[in-house]
């Protein structure tokens, strides 16, 4: 992979406004759950938290700023993981593993080049938090968009965006040595297929 220079991604953040540079500090800082949960269910998790026009002006605000992002291509990594206690984050999973062939996301999700980053998401660790199914998904992207310069508080995990509305073909699924008791772990290879109705805009 290619990866642009630091005075690339200095002009992409030149060319955000306040709005959209505030979008992507929120996503950081975990509002993505938010956003995802409203574009792929159209209503807020928790009402408390935010109005809908404020949720929908961020959701707009961070599709303009990612739509001008600096575009990655070559391969990007999301590790994910659930627990048997939430049924619809195991039936995801579960689609991923043996649905269709053919695929796209109802959202924008993070990925990240570290393939290492990534798999820390899977909790495959002694010590990390209980999870029962996990899956680390290789992508080799043609339309993901770097987030750099933006980076995590804690630590740069080397994040990019995947497009809402990228569509993928799977061309391989493995299950995995468990890494530890009580967690089956897979991995599935996705290679993204040319479209033109991405949404960055």
């Amino acid at each position: 992979m290619s990866m642009p220079t630091a005075a690339d991604f200095e002009v992409f953040r030149q060319s955000l406004t306040c709005e959209e540079r505030e979008a992507i500090e929120k996503w950081q800082g975990s509002w993505d759950k938010i956003i995802r949960s409203y574009q792929i269910e159209g209503e807020l998790p928790d009402p408390s938290i935010a109005s809908e026009e404020a949720v929908t002006d961020l959701v707009r605000n961070f599709t303009q700023a990612i739509g001008k992002a600096l575009v990655c291509r070559g391969p990007v990594f999301r590790g994910l993981s659930a627990s048997r206690y939430c049924p619809k984050c195991i039936s995801y999973l579960r689609f991923l593993i043996a649905g269709p062939d053919e695929l796209s996301f109802p959202s924008h999700d993070s990925a990240s080049v570290d393939e290492q980053i990534a798999r820390g998401f899977c909790m495959t660790e002694v010590d990390d938090m209980e999870k029962h199914l996990a899956v680390l998904l290789r992508i080799d992207s043609l339309t993901s968009r770097f987030l750099k310069p933006f980076v995590h508080k804690h630590k740069d995990e080397g994040e990019v965006v995947l497009l809402k509305g990228a569509k993928y073909r799977k061309v391989k699924t493995r299950r995995s040595p468990d890494p530890k008791n009580g967690l089956e772990y897979w991995e599935v290879d996705l290679v993204e297929q040319p479209v033109r109705d991405v949404t960055t805009v």
